[in-house]
């Protein structure tokens, strides 16, 4: 959902917004350091951010929309020890927890799986990240589709509604498809959104939630 740094959650209430009007639910991907960000502004006495943005984060799951993990500050799992993976997940669920009292089920790897494969050392996942996610009670997502609108937005306003558009037919499995976007691009959060989800609709496909996709609840019992 998220970077770190500066471009977080500008776009994002915005973003609800719209989907709140088209009465769409979608599933959230958040960094742990993002909410860390906002817990050290808090500490610094300047409220005013770190406020807003808890709403923002509570509003998500408020509204229906579903938050996952996207690990505490996008390390590439493969490259990390086994304790410094699930301090990774740890931290940030336990941010999760602090902020908005639910603790994430589902997680995305960074990179995504165009780095899985058997002779790539840089992959996202590993049967032994696996193996330590699954542990910690949390299922791996990943995206069908990915129309890499953090590269092409400047340069081809139509990119993503277009790539879109020409790889659905050929990404369906029958059980759903998932599309990455992100909310730090403005384009995308902003001005194609409507487009993306008219679209959708029109070719007869429902968007839900990871939650509704996988049947399976999207917190983990907060104990």
């Amino acid at each position: 959902m998220c970077q770190p740094k500066s471009r977080c959650f500008n776009y994002t209430a915005p973003l609800l917004d719209t989907l709140e009007k088209l009465k769409v639910r979608v599933t959230f991907f958040i960094l742990g350091q993002t909410i860390a960000e906002y817990l050290d502004i808090e500490k610094k006495n300047k409220n005013y951010h770190y406020r807003a943005n808890r709403r923002v984060l509570r509003r998500m799951i408020e509204s229906g929309h579903d938050v996952g993990s996207h690990t505490f500050d996008h390390s590439i799992l493969t490259s990390l020890t086994d304790q410094q993976i699930l301090q990774q997940m740890d931290s940030t669920s336990d941010l999760f927890n602090e902020v908005a009292n639910v603790r994430p089920a589902f997680m995305r790897a960074p990179e995504g799986y165009r780095h899985f494969n058997r002779t790539n050392r840089h992959r996202c996942l590993s049967l032994r990240v696996l193996r330590l996610l699954k542990d910690r009670g949390y299922t791996p997502v990943h995206w069908f589709i990915n129309p890499e609108d953090w590269s092409h937005a400047l340069n081809d306003p139509d990119h993503m509604v277009k790539y879109i558009q020409d790889e659905l037919p050929k990404a369906s499995r029958g059980k759903g498809e998932i599309i990455l976007q992100h909310d730090t691009n403005e384009r995308t959060a902003l001005k194609d959104q409507v487009r993306i989800i008219k679209l959708i609709q029109k070719k007869g496909r429902k968007l839900v939630t990871m939650g509704v996709c996988l049947g399976q609840k999207p917190y983990k019992k907060n104990e």
